[in-house]
């Protein structure tokens, strides 16, 4: 009886004291949101511009998703008007050379501006590739630094909420998948374009050389590894993350139980307080993700608006050569054309893992307040 009158004056001298001398701290909503600028300054600033800051503090994202939009499609206009203006002078020209070889009868004549075609075109048409090239490389990089900053917030909020294997796992996770990504477009994406734009040009220089079959059957095996390599990704780290999201919420139940157990009135307080506490990072999560998914498509938009504009003016010019009874150049442009389509998947693949990435972070539970 002793001992435990003892306990309780220790236990009610500890509360007096710290209701006359502890100072009382209140948090609003604004004190759980992670500063949009850490996020943002890890992408390039043409991209960082096309997100208004005002309109993101005050979590107008209507008006943010309408500003990507219209970027998107004037950038797409400008790109596709200024290439497809130069493709069909070029396609114009090879017009009058391939007319002018039907008619000259002197030897080797018709054969040299047949080359001279060619190479007109394909320098051209490699011209807007490159720039596809390096828009797609650029993506990529932009994309790695911005989900590599992204990661460090994420693993912040993930220990925070007491979620410690999850946050070992997602860093480990979202590091492989920043390595696939960036092998996919330029380890095997780029090499596999230009082999292939070698292959269509072989096959329009001399058409008795048809190295199409080739060419196809490229781009068909890097579209099933493409595929084959994010769904198994995405299936793993989906398990993985609800496996040790599990695991997180036993440890801290049992921290919490024996916490309940041994000190009745401060137990109760700290769950309590646990609570409230993960609230907090559930707000944290949901902003700190939504911005993230906000920089993720500003970053893709003018690479994507790019690469679009460029395949339109493929598209176009393809028609417009038909129109003029170039057939060579028509089929030449419609393979430069499936070219693009490769860059565009891979974008577009690469912008849906990281959004479904962060998206199970932000939709996952914390373990402090399970």
């Amino acid at each position: 009886m002793k001992k435990k009158a003892l306990v309780s004056a220790i236990v009610t001298l500890a509360l007096l004291f710290f209701a006359a001398f502890g100072q009382a701290v209140f948090a609003d909503g604004d004190d759980y949101k992670a500063d949009p600028d850490e996020i943002i300054s890890s992408i390039d600033k043409e991209s960082a511009k096309l997100i208004d800051r005002d309109a993101l503090k005050n979590e107008n994202f209507s008006d943010i998703g309408l500003g990507l939009v219209n970027s998107f499609i004037s950038s797409m206009l400008e790109a596709f008007l200024e290439n497809v203006l130069s493709l069909a002078a070029v396609i114009m020209v090879c017009c009058v050379i391939s007319k002018i070889a039907e008619t000259v009868r002197i030897k080797y004549i018709p054969e040299v501006l047949a080359l001279s075609q060619a190479f007109l075109i394909s320098a051209v048409s490699y011209g807007f590739l490159d720039g596809v090239l390096s828009q797609t490389q650029e993506y990529v990089t932009q994309t790695s630094s911005l989900m590599s900053s992204y990661g460090l917030i994420m693993s912040e909020i993930y220990l925070l909420g007491g979620n410690i294997s999850r946050a070992a796992v997602s860093s480990a996770w979202l590091a492989f998948a920043l390595e696939v990504s960036r092998r996919l477009c330029m380890g095997t994406l780029i090499p596999m374009i230009k082999i292939c734009f070698c292959a269509t040009l072989a096959s329009f220089v001399s058409p008795s050389v048809n190295l199409r079959a080739i060419a196809n059957f490229m781009r068909n095996i890097y579209v099933s590894v493409s595929v084959f390599f994010m769904t198994v990704l995405t299936v793993i780290m989906s398990f993985q993350s609800t496996l040790a999201g599990a695991n997180d919420s036993i440890a801290l139940r049992s921290v919490k139980f024996a916490a309940s157990n041994t000190i009745p009135i401060i137990g109760g307080l700290v769950s309590e307080s646990m609570r409230t506490l993960s609230s907090g990072i559930s707000l944290m999560k949901s902003y700190s993700g939504t911005v993230c998914i906000i920089c993720i498509i500003a970053v893709s938009v003018m690479p994507l608006a790019y690469v679009f504009g460029v395949k339109y003016a493929f598209s176009l010019g393809a028609g417009l050569a038909d129109f003029v009874g170039a057939s060579a150049v028509k089929g030449f442009l419609s393979d430069c054309g499936k070219l693009i389509n490769y860059m565009i998947g891979l974008i577009v693949i690469t912008d849906i893992y990281y959004i479904y990435f962060v998206s199970v972070f932000i939709t996952s539970a914390g373990a402090i307040g399970g």
